[in-house]
């Protein structure tokens, strides 16, 4: 932006001119908002007023760019393979990134996963892992390139260096209604990819009813958009569409998944969470040149040596966990017996679950304190027969038990109808 185009002109054009911005606008916006030269309230006009004029393709790849260059930008010069992220838009009973980081990792492919905590109805890696007693996730950005070198993998929080321009445009954005906004969701997503340094990366976007934006046609224009933005930044970008009208895997909660997520890596279960894994896995190392057939066999074969039990373990043991959550994850995660075990009165078939619900419930079970054992066990899946269903609670708090039934007997629909359960992958946008 030129010095002499102050903030009233540039709010100025934001709400009269209705053609797109350059980068340069965009930059030199982000870049005054960020070192504080913008207020909120001016920031706040110019969203509002370009969200309002549409914010084109362009124009979201250059205010992707604006905030990646907000802040630092990790580099992994040192390292000979191919350095892969992964993405997911907020699932429920989704613990993919604890089954793909070491599994493609075991594969020969560098996984740098920068990850968050909890939004909304959805679980957050952050908190997941927290469950497991020591495991650390405040890595400094040399500590986390070391480890990416040393073992192919490390999960970790962003550092306050990376992408400042995002935590500020997300906090402003909660105050003014506007989260929901595709182009603006796009940008704070890819500006955190990019600066991981990731050459590589798959995203997980949910449709369905629990999905993030709840709407499958903008969902499906937020996945393609991510792409457009990745390949303008010179990266290899594949959107995979998976199904979230139910819940993923077996498990509602933090330290419940973190046990569910260690099932499928040693063997134990496999599932729609295991399949969706693989398939993610899967599109990592075909975007390195590997024919996707080929890359699905050896990252089937990766886990059922385990190579990627392996690999976590190495992960745990790097980050200060508990290594023996691999071999005994019930007991070092402190889980016990449910409280409580609900079944469907009514004879039929599960015909619909309201599946954001289920994942709002697991937060309310582990209460203010945030009680990490909490949550809940489900084998619920749509078409099943309503007297196969069986949902496990746990909560230090029994007397949530009537509440947690009460939510349960409206998010699960029977009817006496056949319905056919909706394939887990939609769509595969590379």
């Amino acid at each position: 932006m030129p010095e002499s185009f102050t903030p009233r002109q540039a709010l100025q054009r934001a709400r009269h001119d209705p053609q797109p911005l350059d980068a340069n606008d965009w930059r030199g916006v982000i870049g005054a908002f960020t070192n504080g030269a913008f207020t909120d309230a001016q920031m706040a006009a110019w969203l509002m007023a370009r969200v309002l004029h549409g914010i084109s393709v362009d124009e979201a790849v250059a205010l992707t760019d604006a905030m990646l260059h907000s802040g630092t930008q990790l580099t992994h010069k040192d390292s000979a393979a191919p350095v892969v992220d992964k993405h997911s838009t907020g699932g429920v009973a989704d613990t993919t990134t604890l089954i793909v980081a070491p599994l493609v990792a075991s594969v020969g492919l560098v996984m740098a996963k920068l990850s968050g905590g909890s939004l909304g109805h959805t679980g957050g890696t952050l908190d997941k892992l927290a469950a497991i007693p020591g495991f650390r996730t405040d890595l400094d950005a040399d500590t986390f390139l070391a480890q990416t070198r040393q073992i192919g993998v490390a999960i970790a929080a962003a550092t306050r260096e990376l992408v400042p321009a995002d935590r500020l445009l997300y906090a402003l954005r909660d105050h003014i209604e506007l989260v929901d906004d595709t182009a603006l969701i796009a940008a704070s997503i890819m500006s955190k990819k990019l600066a991981t340094g990731a050459t590589h990366l798959v995203l997980d976007v949910k449709l369905g009813q629990a999905s993030i934006l709840g709407d499958d046609s903008e969902t499906r224009a937020l996945a393609q958009l991510c792409v457009a933005i990745g390949k303008a930044h010179g990266r290899h970008v594949t959107a995979v569409l998976s199904d979230m009208n139910q819940p993923l895997g077996p498990a509602i909660g933090n330290a419940l998944e973190v046990r569910a997520a260690i099932d499928v890596l040693a063997g134990r279960t496999f599932g729609r969470l295991g399949e969706l894994s693989l398939k993610l896995a899967a599109e990592l190392l075909h975007q390195t040149g590997v024919p996707f057939d080929t890359a699905h066999q050896q990252v089937s074969d990766a886990l059922h040596s385990g190579a990627a039990i392996d690999r976590f373990a190495q992960l745990v043991v790097a980050q200060g966990g508990d290594v023996t959550v691999v071999t005994d994850p019930t007991v070092v995660l402190g889980l016990g017996e449910p409280v409580a075990v609900w079944a469907p009165s009514q004879a039929g078939t599960v015909t619909a679950i309201d599946t954001r619900r289920l994942g709002v419930l697991a937060r309310e079970l582990a209460g203010a304190d945030m009680n990490l054992r909490a949550g809940l066990t489900t084998n619920l899946t749509l078409g099943m027969a309503s007297d196969t269903v069986a949902v496990a609670l746990y909560t230090d708090n029994p007397a949530q038990v009537a509440h947690a039934t009460a939510v349960l007997d409206a998010a699960v629909e029977i009817a006496d109808v056949p319905v056919q359960e909706p394939p887990l992958i939609q769509t595969v946008i590379r």
